[in-house]
């Protein structure tokens, strides 16, 4: 363990190329939909040898990887490390690998009442990355408290094709912020937990550029909405933000 945390503290965390296992997790609760579980359609929960061996042999020093909430917390309260117990010391130990931890990648447990919309969301998403994050420091130093929180509140609260299902404009702010708030104490929990921790940030970003002088106030409206997020998760959003307005209406 001592050696393992000298090498994260020599560890260059400005820039480092880095490989990912894809991790989506969503239990649907619609009738005749089944969870979308990528390590299940992939079968990584068997092969995850073979496959982090395959990453190593690439080369690949650093790799995101997420754990599924569903499963690692299948009753509010009640964890069950045996898999990541075993997936993390070969990953980290074995083979040299440094895990970029994705905490959330778009689906709650389903006894989460009300998913992403639920009064309790933020706090149950962080007790959990609070439990990981005491349970593998020193073997983990990067986590993303969330995937991607714009694409999540498209999905779940705009389009409604994720639970909780939500829609319009309305659904789309309800999510994003209680996706904002719950990052926020995902890494306040995580940083409790584990002062070494480095919180990484994805998103699929956008920037947009007028094509004529007249489309330059859309423009500067569309890249509002694709940073609120993270501007939520700043506490930057006041006033005189942009879109203080719509978050007001909606």
């Amino acid at each position: 363990m001592d050696q393992l945390k000298t090498q994260h503290s020599a560890f260059n965390t400005s820039f480092a190329w880095a490989g990912g296992i894809e991790d989506t997790f969503i239990p649907q609760e619609r009738p005749g939909l089944r969870a979308l579980d990528e390590y299940e359609l992939t079968q990584h929960y068997a092969q995850w040898r073979e496959d982090l061996d395959r990453a190593a042999s690439l080369g690949i020093g650093m790799l995101r990887w997420g754990v599924p909430w569903y499963r690692v917390e299948p009753q509010p309260g009640e964890f069950d490390w045996a898999w990541t117990d075993e997936v993390l010391p070969y990953m980290v130990r074995e083979l040299g690998i440094q895990p970029i931890i994705d905490l959330m990648h778009y689906g709650t447990p389903s006894w989460l009442c009300g998913s992403f919309a639920g009064p309790s969301y933020a706090e149950y998403v962080a007790t959990y990355a609070a439990a990981f994050a005491r349970r593998y420091a020193g073997l983990v130093r990067f986590y993303t408290p969330l995937n991607e929180p714009t694409v999540n509140a498209e999905f779940c609260g705009r389009r409604g094709e994720w639970p909780p299902y939500l829609r319009g404009e309305t659904g789309y702010v309800r999510v994003l912020l209680q996706i904002a708030r719950g990052m926020q104490l995902t890494a306040h929990a995580i940083r409790a937990a584990d002062p070494a921790a480095v919180l990484v940030a994805v998103e699929a970003m956008r920037w947009h550029t007028p094509a004529t002088p007249a489309a330059q106030a859309a423009v500067a409206t569309r890249d509002a909405h694709d940073l609120l997020a993270w501007d939520l998760v700043r506490g930057s959003v006041g006033a005189a933000h942009p879109l203080h307005g719509y978050l007001t209406e909606h």
